[in-house]
Formats: C-alpha cells, sequence, structure tokens
C-alpha cells in the first residue's frame, strides 16, 4: 500500500521567492520557507525634524497625506521619547488611513495613540 502525501498549499510573497522554492525542490534539498522561529529582531537608528515648535515646547507635525511609514515613524518616535509632546495639524481630519470603507480616520488614529490633533490651523491654545 503507499502513501500519497498532500503537498501543503504554500502562500509567496513574491513569484520570485515561489521559483526558489521550487528550485530547491526539484533539486531535493531542504528548505523551509518563513521559518517562524527563531524570529530576527533588528534596531535602525533614525532622526525626525517636526515641522513647528511652539514656544512652549510642543512639537507640531503637520499632514496632508498621512502614510503608514510616516504612522509608524511617529509611533516609533513617541514610544522613544515619552517627555515630547506631538501633536497633529491635519489637512482634512477626516480622510481614512486606507481605501476601505471601514477604515480608521486621521483623527481617530491620533486619539487611539494619545495624540492630540487639529484640523486646518494651530488652536491658540496649543500656544498656552
Amino acid at each position: 500500500m503507499t502513501t500519497r502525501l498532500k503537498r501543503i498549499q504554500m502562500k509567496f510573497r513574491s513569484k520570485f521567492e515561489k521559483a526558489i522554492y521550487e528550485h530547491c525542490e526539484k533539486h531535493k534539498r531542504a528548505v523551509e520557507y518563513e521559518p517562524s522561529c527563531p524570529v530576527v529582531r533588528y534596531t535602525t537608528t533614525a532622526t525626525y525634524l517636526p515641522d513647528f515648535k511652539l514656544p512652549n515646547g510642543v512639537l507640531i507635525e503637520c499632514k496632508g497625506y498621512f502614510s503608514p511609514r510616516d504612522r509608524r515613524k511617529m509611533l516609533q518616535v513617541a514610544r522613544d521619547n515619552p517627555d515630547l509632546d506631538i501633536r497633529f495639524v491635519f489637512q482634512r481630519a477626516n480622510n481614512r488611513l486606507t481605501k476601505s470603507p471601514n477604515s480608521m480616520m486621521y483623527w481617530q488614529w491620533a486619539e487611539k495613540h494619545g495624540f492630540m490633533w487639529a484640523e486646518d490651523y494651530i488652536p491658540e491654545e496649543w500656544y498656552d
């Protein structure tokens, strides 16, 4: 009696990765695609230059388009510098983070992550 092994359906992130995997398989070379262990951590060093600084030390970041990269950066800046008071001024606070109608709006993202925000201009009370 022979046993048939079902090939596990794998999802690759690119056609090139799939081609490499198939080449290894064809040549009977063992590889594990996106192994779960060990997870490799890394840290990068970067700098942040705010758009404006108020006389009281409040930092202002103005955003028209609020990209995923910008969101990650701002979370990292806030995490690594808990003493900074960073606030956002959005051109359109009701813009959504993605095209999905269920996506969070810019102002919702700011509130979720503990940032003060405004729309169109820097509020007078932020100067106090």
